[in-house]
């Protein structure tokens, strides 16, 4: 094996990129694991350039590569959007419906599919801090689509508006505010929720 070169020598030779990587190696990374650093080149005859895994490693020691979506082509993705929101407006509907019976003066089946969207968002927010086991096209479509759908910030505003112009200016307040401050609730809840659930179970699926 020939010898590794004198420090000063190595110093005095090597050119400044060069001797940026010497100093500074780059992470060897499988996946999302960090599995030790790149040796240098040209110091060390044979030595390799990456690590790699033992035979031994379990799914459980080393995390895979992130699988890419197969689905890229924009007319599927708006498709799925679509879908996601039909499903998600269809719903908004029919819990409007189902509410207004216990309310005239107040619009609960927006305030409560906006909470409920955000509480979903939520959900879906923790679920991909914690490590998203969610497919893209799945996280596409109840994201976008049907929480999309599913919330509706216009027909708060525009009952927000018909409020005010009735002169009532303190169910106008309330509900403005009622809506942003249950939604914000509902959404920290839902990423409490999630972690809360990894958290007492050790894992997502475990």
């Amino acid at each position: 094996m020939p010898s590794v070169p004198p420090p000063a020598t190595l110093w005095a030779t090597t050119p400044p990129r060069r001797l940026r990587r010497l100093v500074f190696p780059r992470p060897v990374l499988y996946g999302n694991r960090c599995l030790g650093v790149e040796a240098p080149t040209g110091v060390r005859a044979g030595a390799p350039s990456q690590p790699e895994p033992s035979a031994g490693a379990t799914p459980g020691h080393l995390i895979p590569p992130r699988r890419k979506s197969r689905m890229t082509h924009p007319l599927g993705m708006s498709l799925l959007v679509g879908a996601g929101g039909f499903a998600g407006a269809a719903a908004r509907y029919g819990l409007s419906l189902m509410l207004q019976r216990h309310s005239v003066e107040w619009p609960l089946g927006t305030l409560a599919a906006n909470g409920l969207g955000c509480l979903a968002i939520g959900l879906l927010t923790g679920l991909s801090a914690c490590g998203d086991p969610l497919p893209p096209e799945l996280r596409l479509a109840l994201a976008t689509g049907f929480c999309g759908g599913f919330t509706t910030m216009s027909s708060m505003i525009y009952e927000t508006a018909e409020m005010i112009r009735a002169s009532e200016y303190l169910h106008a307040t309330l509900y403005a505010a009622g809506t942003f401050l249950f939604s914000m609730v509902a959404f920290v809840a839902g990423v409490a929720a999630v972690r809360a659930l990894v958290k007492m179970r050790g894992g997502l699926w475990s």
